[in-house]
């Protein structure tokens, strides 16, 4: 399942590339050319940002369960098992989410990248 997540990622990375490099093809004009590179900024900025937040918030979950853990520990509560399962279990499935983490950043560097460089050669 993690193979077909992970080709699903860089198939899809490579779709927005292609999209990408055809608005730039299109572009006639350094106007063009100026606001293409804008909106591809902003987008990565934006998506990039949700990554952060979504990565954040997972971790702030993370945490939060196993301080309940152990709150339910010091309270002799009988029935942590449960919840130290779905702690191991949200850990593996975060762990086995990097490498689509890494490649998604991969990818948007490389638009970054792009847009700044056609950016540069638009204003000069």
């Amino acid at each position: 399942m993690q193979v077909l997540s992970i080709v699903w990622r860089v198939l899809v990375n490579l779709v927005e590339t292609v999209v990408i490099l055809a608005m730039f093809h299109i572009a006639k004009s350094t106007f063009e050319t100026i606001v293409i590179s804008a909106l591809v900024i902003i987008y990565v900025s934006v998506v990039n940002s949700f990554w952060m937040l979504g990565l954040g918030l997972l971790e702030k979950g993370h945490q939060d369960l196993a301080r309940f853990i152990e709150i339910a520990r010091l309270l002799k509560y009988s029935n942590t098992e449960v919840h130290e399962e779905a702690q191991r279990e949200n850990l593996e499935e975060f762990k086995g989410g990097r490498p689509g983490l890494w490649i998604n950043i991969g990818f948007h560097t490389l638009f970054s990248l792009i847009a700044i460089g056609n950016l540069v050669y638009a204003i000069w």
